[in-house]
Order: C-alpha cells, then sequence, then structure tokens
C-alpha cells in the first residue's frame, strides 16, 4: 500500500471519517479455498508456495474482485464507441482534462464517450474491463510511467471478435501518444484526447477548447 504525493497537494491535508462497519465485504461465492487454506504454513516448501501464488491465490484475488469491484463504469452511454481508461492520479488529472475540453456527461453522451476508472491496478479485474470494452471502437489508456493497464487490457480483449483499437503509451502508428518519461498534466491529457476525437468527427465544442488550449500553450 502507498500513496503519492504531488506538489500541488503536498501541502495540503484534510480529515476523513470513515465507518468500518459501513463497509459492504462480500465473501465471493465461485471461490473454494484448497485444503489449508491459502496461507503460508510451516514446513512450507519454497515450490508450493510458488504454485499456491500462481494457482489458488490468484483465482482468489480475482474472485474477490469480481464479488467487491475496484473497478468503476462512469459512463457508458448507449452507443458508445470510444472509452477513456485511467487510474491513480492520471485519473484526476484526466477528469480535469475532460473539464478544460468541456466534457461532462451529458456532452460525453452526444459524442459517443465512455469513461471508466480502474481501481486494482493489478491483477485486472477481466470480466468488468471485456463487459466495459465490448462494442467500443476505440480505448485510449491514460496512465502514469508504463503501460500496466493498458498491457492487461490488450491481453484481456485479444480473443474478442471485434477488438477495439488501443492506444495508450504509443498511438495506432507506434509514435508517443502519452509518454512514458516525465510527468503527464491536464493541459497535455486534454489536447491528445480532444485531438484524437476531432479525428474522429466529434466535435461539441471541442474543437475550440482545443484550439484555446493550444493557444495557451503558445
Amino acid at each position: 500500500v502507498g500513496f503519492k504525493a504531488v506538489s500541488e497537494t503536498v501541502d495540503g491535508s484534510a480529515t476523513i471519517d470513515v465507518d468500518p462497519l459501513g463497509l459492504d465485504i462480500r465473501i465471493p461465492p465461485d471461490f473454494v479455498p484448497p485444503a489449508g487454506g491459502l496461507g503460508i504454513r510451516w514446513p512450507d516448501p519454497a515450490l508450493e508456495v510458488e504454485k499456491r501464488l500462481h494457482g489458488p491465490k490468484m483465482q482468489a484475488i480475482a474472485a474477490f474482485a469480481r464479488a467487491n469491484p475496484f473497478d468503476k463504469v462512469i459512463w457508458h452511454p448507449a452507443g458508445a464507441k470510444v472509452g477513456i481508461v485511467a487510474t491513480g492520479k492520471a485519473y484526476v488529472d484526466l477528469r480535469q482534462a475532460l473539464d478544460l475540453l468541456g466534457i461532462d456527461e451529458s456532452s460525453a453522451a452526444a459524442l459517443g464517450l465512455a469513461l471508466y476508472k480502474v481501481g486494482l491496478i493489478w491483477p485486472l479485474e477481466v470480466k468488468g474491463a471485456v463487459d466495459f470494452a465490448t462494442d467500443l471502437d476505440e480505448l485510449i489508456f491514460v496512465e502514469e510511467k508504463l503501460g500496466v493497464v493498458e498491457d492487461q487490457f490488450r491481453q484481456a480483449l485479444y480473443e474478442l471478435p471485434h477488438r477495439p483499437q488501443i492506444v495508450g503509451k504509443r498511438d495506432q502508428a507506434g509514435d508517443v501518444l502519452f509518454p512514458s518519461a516525465g510527468v503527464l498534466d491536464p493541459i497535455q491529457i486534454a489536447l491528445k484526447i480532444g485531438e484524437r476525437l476531432l479525428r474522429r468527427g466529434a466535435d461539441s465544442g471541442v474543437s475550440e477548447a482545443v484550439a484555446a488550449l493550444k493557444l495557451g500553450r503558445d
């Protein structure tokens, strides 16, 4: 478990009250632990530990994530053809980028734009990912550093008869889209997403927002 402190908020603070009894943790109905359970025990040969880790422990994580979803479909209007997937700080920057483009839930519906927030970065909860991506033509991944979520989506969607085009760290031509080096900022994200939406013929004020952002950067 960790957290990331960024310059914009590192000197800020907040008090948050959390009700431990408010959690509704569900026991997965589709997973049966192996004999002896999932934890280490004595004696516990290294090979048995490895087998348990890559076998029933991973199955248990997948079952728990299905029963207690960490990932959320934020928007998925009928007929959506473009989906954006983000996680962590990149999701916060993405929402600011969408604000800069003038895109809210209503305009996203007009643009055919869906939005998915990944809470469990690894291992990816596959069923939710596939359900979100089904019938989309394009998936745009906004991630800081490596494309961990993007790579897992590629694997999860590989067998689909209709696979959406996936872009993130690189675009469909192999050029850098959202770089792994340095820091992503909302304006950079807004320009990249706005330009991709405009290539698909979408507008609803996006072209004016992109032009204004480019002018401000210059």
